[in-house]
């Protein structure tokens, strides 16, 4: 997790882009994995060890609401086979819709960030854990990883806590 968040300093400009979206709902647990993909464990395609998704207040400079959505992964080939960046790789959900849609980075150590602000597409904090955050990664060969389900959550810095 220590490497996300040092990888979160790299990728700060990654903040400014934007999904597409609407509305949000509180607190919750983040830490979770789930497999609804038919791939993972077959020998080719990446794997999500951890995922975990959280918003804070940024009080640095202009006050918002900053969302992190970070991922640990692993790759059979060698997981400096990840993709390096994933145009559709983190999906935000409230109940069967979808609001968003952001881009995913990864390093070549398997750690996987990417960052939005609040106001973008009306992913609200204060009702953190009424999204469910899904996380993707790809390997350089275009094999995809099982998908990681996370319940947003409210920390209270950007470190996750």
């Amino acid at each position: 997790m220590r490497r996300a968040i040092t990888f979160l300093a790299a990728l700060a400009a990654l903040a400014c882009s934007s999904g597409k979206g609407t509305t949000g709902d509180d607190t919750g647990s983040g830490d979770d994995t789930g497999d609804s993909g038919d791939s993972g464990n077959d020998g080719v395609s990446p794997t999500i060890e951890s995922a975990d998704a959280w918003c804070y207040q940024h009080t640095v400079g202009d006050k918002f609401y900053q969302w992190i959505a970070v991922a640990e992964a692993d790759d059979p080939q060698g997981v400096d086979t990840l993709e390096s960046l994933a145009m559709e790789g983190v999906t935000v959900l409230q109940g069967d819709a979808v609001v968003a849609i952001y881009p995913l980075t990864c390093d070549q150590a398997g750690s996987c960030l990417t960052t939005w602000k609040e106001n973008d597409d009306g992913i609200s904090c204060s009702n953190a854990t009424s999204y469910t955050i899904q996380i993707v990664v790809q390997d350089e060969d275009g094999n995809t990883s099982n998908v990681a389900e996370v319940t947003g959550r409210q920390g209270t810095d950007a470190s996750g806590r």
